[in-house]
């Protein structure tokens, strides 16, 4: 995996954690400049993604998101990505921002 992309994914989900989503989606926009990720880093990068869009209310962009991290989860044969993805689209749909990051720290 690339350290730098690692490093920047670990301070996303740090700062998201602590409460401060707008700076977890810039880390993420940084992320989307950096080359060569491969399939299941761009991935992860896009959980990090999909749960900022979920909080900031955005849940149409969210559910995009989320449904591609489930179909390619699946392709790449990553079933923890597409549980988070699934979980991802069942709080889209209900219009909940309640969201347990336990499973979001499997993935990284």
């Amino acid at each position: 995996m690339n350290i730098s992309f690692t490093e920047k994914l670990e301070h996303g989900w740090q700062v998201f954690n602590e409460g401060n989503v707008e700076e977890a989606l810039k880390i993420v926009s940084e992320i989307e400049k950096l080359q060569n990720l491969t399939p299941i880093e761009n991935l992860k990068y896009h959980v990090l993604k999909g749960v900022g869009f979920l909080w900031t209310g955005n849940f149409e962009k969210s559910l995009t998101i989320a449904k591609n991290i489930e179909k390619e989860g699946v392709k790449l044969g990553n079933p923890l990505l597409s549980i988070e993805a699934i979980s991802l689209i069942k709080f889209c749909c209900s219009g909940s921002v309640r969201i347990n990051l336990a499973s979001a720290s499997l993935i990284r």
